[in-house]
């Protein structure tokens, strides 16, 4: 899990299709899934203004992410081992 630094949103993986889900908890719903990983996603971060999220999973890569439309930014490679 990984909670926005506005404290507004929090993110999670382990939902099924190796996503990572987005919740608004004022509203307490879904926003989006973040879904480009071939494989588990293991680590979730924000980045400090709350613009972007990184992901890292079990298929070696990292990803970014738009945090306000879930939209995939860039992947940063892949790795020799899980991230």
């Amino acid at each position: 899990l990984a909670l926005s630094p506005d404290g507004k949103r929090v993110a999670g993986s382990g939902s099924p299709g190796n996503a990572c889900l987005v919740y608004d908890l004022e509203a307490k719903k879904e926003l989006f899934a973040l879904r480009g990983h071939t494989n588990a996603v293991h680590v979730i971060a924000f980045t400090p203004d709350g613009s972007q999220i990184l992901t890292g999973g079990a298929d070696r890569s990292l990803r970014l992410w738009d945090a306000a439309t879930g939209k995939e930014a860039g992947t940063l490679g892949t790795h020799s081992g899980y991230v």
